[in-house]
């Protein structure tokens, strides 16, 4: 099987919760596999959750996002 770079992005903010458990598994199994995975957990990073102008002006992107090599940003 060809290897791929795979993204996992977990929502959940809770790292005691079956969402992070799945993550782990699903990451877990992916690198068995001889897969690259690369993964961000939305609780662990420290950035403004709420859209407090709502789309009156941008809100500038947060630390944990630009610490992604650029090729896996979306911003």
């Amino acid at each position: 099987m060809k290897s791929r770079r795979i993204f996992i992005l977990l929502g959940h903010p809770d790292n005691d919760s079956f969402n992070f458990t799945l993550a782990d598994e699903y990451e877990r199994g992916a690198q068995e596999a001889g897969h690259e995975v690369r993964r961000m957990n939305l609780g662990d990073m420290q950035f403004d959750r709420v859209l407090r102008h709502g789309y009156r002006s941008i809100q500038e992107p947060w630390a944990g996002i630009l610490s992604l090599p650029k090729k896996w940003r979306l911003v």
